[in-house]
Parts: structure tokens; sequence; C-alpha cells
């Protein structure tokens, strides 16, 4: 026998430790496989190719925020090319107010940034405070009515003092949906949407709302807190009749007036000047406000006669 195992296909002896097929198989060859035993290679051999892909992690990472940073930046413009152009999607889902939305305000995303941001927030900030200044008001002309006052001053008459009390309650109904209404709504479709339009009709809302509340500061208007509150409570009688802290409620709250004032001219003149940096002049507005009124005009005369020709044609 040729051996254990016997003689295999190929004609050559077999054993335990051998290939039955004769096969040697080097695909490092003989210098390869010698160096399958030896130890890893030092990083000098390696150094050039593992430091490649690896070694630039900070240099990755910036290029990564310059690419998210260049992104954000397109995003950004796009945005604001239709802010610019008036590109309103009506499919955007009502979120004002939370109770029971009705309409879609969302400053932070529809204003560009910047001083046009700014102001719409002072604005808004503004109509939250107004809200609360006639609520305010009308809890001091409660106070007002019941606390006694010396028979030389305040305001003289039961009736006088009801209607002072129920104007003051009013107010404090309708002067927030006015407010938001003529100013402060004009005001976040001006910056929105940077035309000449909504820009004129800010500028007369918030115009008209200066003037009330120089009236309002002045005491002039019944169921507000002015001066002139203040000048008819002015405490120069018994102290104990309670006048000192009616004088110093009325004069709180025409200080308010007064801080209310100025904030208003500041965004009048803020928008002013955004006006101005999207070329409109004051001449391009009253070229705009002719045109609407003459347009204006027309369709109600337009209206009238179509009226009146059916109107004649049915007798």
């Amino acid at each position: 026998m040729a051996g254990k195992y016997g003689t295999n296909s190929y004609g050559s002896s077999a054993n335990a430790n051998s290939d039955p097929y004769d096969y040697d198989y080097q695909p490092f060859g003989a210098k390869g496989a010698a160096k399958l035993n030896e130890p890893f290679p030092s990083n000098n051999e390696y150094d050039s190719f593992s430091s490649a892909p690896f070694g630039d992690d900070e240099d990755m990472r910036l290029k990564q925020m310059e690419l998210q940073r260049r992104e954000e930046e397109l995003i950004r413009r796009e945005q604001e090319i239709q802010i610019k152009e008036g590109v309103i999607s009506d499919t955007k889902k009502n979120n004002w107010p939370i109770c029971k939305p009705f309409l879609y305000h969302n400053i932070s995303q529809e204003v560009q940034p910047g001083i046009k941001r700014v102001t719409t927030y002072s604005g808004y900030s503004l109509w939250i405070a107004v809200c609360l200044a006639y609520i305010l008001n009308f809890g001091i002309a409660i106070t007002t009515v019941i606390l006694p006052v010396d028979k030389d001053n305040g305001i003289k008459g039961n009736v006088a003092l009801v209607q002072h009390v129920l104007c003051a309650g009013l107010l404090m109904f309708a002067i927030p949906p006015l407010h938001f209404i003529i100013c402060y709504w004009p005001l976040y479709k001006a910056m929105t949407t940077l035309t000449i339009g909504r820009f004129v009709l800010f500028f007369l809302g918030n115009g008209f709302a200066i003037l009330y509340t120089l009236f309002a500061f002045a005491g002039a208007l019944t169921g507000v807190s002015g001066l002139y509150t203040v000048i008819i409570y002015f405490p120069h009688g018994d102290p104990q009749q309670g006048n000192p802290i009616t004088f110093g409620l009325n004069l709180m709250v025409s200080f308010i007036w007064f801080v209310f004032i100025l904030i208003f001219i500041a965004i009048f003149i803020i928008c002013i000047v955004v006006a101005r940096r999207e070329n409109m002049t004051f001449s391009k507005a009253v070229q705009y406000t002719k045109g609407a009124v003459v347009s204006t005009a027309g369709s109600f005369a337009t209206q009238a006669v179509v009226s009146g020709a059916t109107g004649g044609s049915q007798v």
C-alpha cells in the first residue's frame, strides 16, 4: 500500500495533513506568505494612507457647516423674494388667535429679519399693552367714581359719573379690535408685502391712532383718564376724602398714554425709513392714494348708475 490513506487520483500519496487535491494555494506568493507571520508594519509605512481620509476631520466639519450655511442662506433668500413679491400662501393654516384662529399670523416666518421684524414685534407688543391699558383704565374709572372726593373737585353729577364708567367699559371692548385692524394689521402686512398700498394704509391708521391717543392723554374723551381728570381730582381739600388716591391713579394712566404716543411716533418714523429704503416716496404715496380714491369713487358711481338704471326699468 502506498500509505494509510492510499493513493489519490493524481497518483501522489496522501496523509491526514496533506491536500487530497495536491493543490498549493499561496495568494501572496512565497514572500506574502512569509509576511503573514511578521508583526503589523509600523506607522511609518501606512501613515500617509491612514491619515489621508481621517486626518482632516476639522476641515470636513467646517466644509459641512459652510454647506449648511449656504443652504440656509438660499432658503432665506427665496423666502425674502416671496415676501417681497407678496407671495403669501392662502393654504397656510390659520393660527391666530389661539382660542379661535381665523387668520394666519407668523412674524418670524413672514417678516424679514432686522429692523422690519423688530418693528413688527414692537407693534404687536404695543397692541397687547393697549389692551391691558384700557382694562386698567376701566378699573380706574370705577375707582374714581367709588372713592369719595371733596365737593370742590371731581366729576360733577351722577349722570356724568355713570357715563364716565360706561364709556370706559365700552372702550375696553372696542379699542383692542379697532387698534388691531387700524394700526397693527396694516403694519404687519406692510412689513410682509413691502408694497406701497400697505404702507399707505399703515400711515393713515397709525396717524389716526396718534391723534386719538393725544386726545386720551389730554383727557378730552369721556371714559378715558387723562390730564383733565388729573386736574379736576387734584387733592386741594381734605386728604381724608380720597383725593390723593384718585389723583395718583389718573396721573398714572395719563403717563401711560404719553408713553404710547412716543411709541406710536417712533414706529411711524421707522416705517418711513423702511419705505424710503424700498424706493417709496411721498409723491408715490399721494399718487397711489389719489388713484385709490378715484377708483373707489368710480366704483360707487358705477354701482349707483347701474342701480338707478335697474330701478328705472322696474318702474
